[in-house]
């Protein structure tokens, strides 16, 4: 569960800003190993539906824990 920032505890907030930041790198490696798999057009096709990570698409937090576990 996401706590919401507090303004008394900005250690919390740095934890959760490194562990998001830990997220997107490891989505959007995961990311690019499924797209090798499916052919040389599925990174053009996601990046023009701007589902592409590395370009600022959302990670779903549900799938990641999912495979992830965190």
């Amino acid at each position: 569960m996401l706590v919401p920032h507090s303004f008394e505890d900005d250690s919390h907030s740095d934890v959760e800003n490194e562990l998001h930041a830990h997220r997107r790198i490891i989505a959007a490696y995961h990311q690019e190993i499924e797209f090798c798999s499916q052919g040389d057009d599925v990174y053009r096709w996601a990046a023009e539906d701007r589902a592409v990570i590395w370009a600022g698409a959302f990670v779903n937090r549900r799938e990641f824990r999912k495979i992830y576990g965190f």
